[in-house]
């Protein structure tokens, strides 16, 4: 009975360490998932430098929340996404999955080595200079870039053409604060 107990204890001891000793392994293939690709950070650039001479205060994560997705297909069940003309009509169809795409997003931290060198990364939420942005989405030849500035928030839809790379197709306000004065 006591050989039969040691053993099974020695046994429960290896698995236990065994496990402890993975875990750093596991946490370490899970965080190389959670890299954006070189073509996301593109998109990333091609949305925020429209004034290459302007330093960019980015938040130092993109925005976990899927919330925005949403609020762009009730814009497209107002048929206010078709008044602009794309280049492709495979987009309609491509709105149709992003509700399924957005359970894939998730907090990721920016590595400012693909971001430029006029990107400052913020670590706080609460300056009225810092800009948010989503992870791109790509889906087929068409992606969707969340921004968050301090008074407005807009999708950008690109299109890639085999020819000229990623181009804008437009720009979807998703929100924005009107100041008055006076």
């Amino acid at each position: 009975m006591a050989k039969i107990l040691f053993t099974l204890l020695t046994r429960y001891c290896l698995y236990f360490s065994f496990g402890f000793n993975t875990l750093p392994v596991l946490a370490q293939d899970q965080s190389t998932t959670d890299e954006l690709t070189k073509e996301q950070y593109e998109l990333i650039t091609l949305t925020y430098h429209q004034d290459k001479n302007d330093e960019l205060k980015l938040y130092h994560q993109s925005i976990g929340d899927p919330s925005w997705i949403e609020r762009l297909l009730d814009l497209k069940s107002e048929d206010y996404l078709f008044l602009h003309k794309f280049t492709n009509a495979e987009l309609p169809l491509l709105l149709e999955k992003l509700p399924e795409l957005s359970s894939e997003l998730s907090i990721k931290s920016w590595d400012k080595k693909q971001l430029g060198s006029r990107t400052k990364l913020r670590k706080k939420r609460d300056d009225d200079t810092t800009i948010y942005m989503a992870e791109p989405i790509i889906q087929s030849n068409y992606a969707f870039v969340l921004i968050r500035k301090p008074k407005s928030e807009s999708v950008y839809i690109y299109f890639r053409d085999p020819e000229l790379g990623w181009t804008e197709e437009c720009v979807v306000p998703l929100a924005y604060v009107i100041e008055c004065y006076g």
